[in-house]
């Protein structure tokens, strides 16, 4: 499992853990800060990146403040396709602000909803 942190000598407030084989790459943030005082293309870059996760981030936000559990768990199903078959149901649940027995309930309910034919729930955030 990798780490990251942002502070040099603090330790790192996450873990990385990947689902599938491949190589993890963590640059130092005083390398990163060096190369953009040096390279305009890598400053736009890196702005591109840290906007790019503002938007992720602001994304999630939205979904835990504004939608029902069931709305969460939909918007996950179509934001992050297949991940629900590799990550275990807790750490789903916990990334989607409810508990292990609320999102077993919930895919409960979603698969009676559609045998019975039921549409699907409406998400709150459609068209952001």
């Amino acid at each position: 499992m990798a780490t990251c942190r942002m502070e040099p000598g603090t330790p790192s407030p996450m873990a990385i853990e990947m689902l599938e084989e491949g190589r993890f790459f963590c640059v130092p943030m005083q390398v990163i800060a060096r190369m953009q005082m040096h390279d305009m293309e890598m400053a736009i870059l890196y702005n591109q990146l840290l906007t790019d996760a503002l938007e992720r981030n602001w994304k999630m936000k939205q979904v835990l403040a504004q939608c029902t559990a069931l709305q969460r768990y939909q918007w996950f199903l179509e934001e992050y396709p297949g991940i629900i078959d590799q990550v275990n149901n807790k750490y789903i649940a916990s990334f989607l602000g409810m508990t292990p027995v609320s999102l077993s309930r919930l895919r409960r309910e979603l698969r009676g909803r559609q045998d019975s034919g039921e549409p699907k729930e409406e998400s709150a955030l459609q068209g952001t």
